[in-house]
């Protein structure tokens, strides 16, 4: 709870100052997040003999960078589908507890089969494995720009926020084509925002 805190401050600090992009951002915590808990992971898998300690920081360690991996990941949603966020996040939370529902049946599968420490660590692998690939495809896939999908069909304003770096251009662009009050709503927005 700590770390994904903290991680969330530090990510919006790094997108208030549009040094990085926001997409290397979101990446970028995720990216940590996962790299964490592979290393966690094979760590355990290679801890040698029972060391409760040892096995009790790591996995608090792995929590914690799950916790950072979220920062990246939970956000996203509203970023690239904002009118559809609701239905992306379901989507993904669903795909992400199917995991929940097999790993056990996995691990039942392995140590049945080797009910000692190297099945356990064969256990660790391969959830290192699992986090290893979901590393791989977050920097490939993640995007944080509105999708061409997500936009409505008379959305003429999308095009403009999408490409826009910063909150004053699309309040320029939106007074330009006549819609003053949309954009001074939009300005008040973000001045209580205090994004303005």
């Amino acid at each position: 709870m700590i770390s994904m805190l903290l991680s969330g401050f530090l990510a919006d600090y790094l997108i208030k100052r549009r040094t990085i992009a926001k997409v290397w951002i979101r990446r970028g915590f995720v990216i940590t997040g996962f790299t964490g808990i592979v290393i966690c992971g094979i760590v355990l898998a290679n801890l040698s003999g029972c060391d409760p300690v040892a096995a009790v920081i790591l996995f608090c360690l792995l929590r914690a960078f799950t916790d950072v991996a979220k920062t990246g990941f939970n956000a996203v949603h509203v970023e690239f589908a904002p009118s559809f966020s609701g239905i992306t996040f379901a989507l993904a939370n669903t795909a992400g507890n199917l995991c929940g529902i097999f790993a056990p049946q996995m691990v039942g599968v392995v140590l049945e089969s080797d009910p000692t420490i190297s099945g356990w660590s064969k256990v660790f692998y391969i959830g290192a494995a699992i986090q290893g690939l979901g590393c791989i495809f977050t920097a490939v896939f993640m995007r944080t720009d509105v999708q061409p999908w997500a936009r409505g069909k008379d959305d003429e304003d999308s095009k403009i926020s999408s490409k826009s770096n910063g909150h004053a251009e699309y309040k320029d662009a939106l007074a330009a084509k006549g819609n003053a009050g949309i954009a001074e709503e939009n300005a008040l927005m973000l001045k209580t925002e205090g994004l303005a």
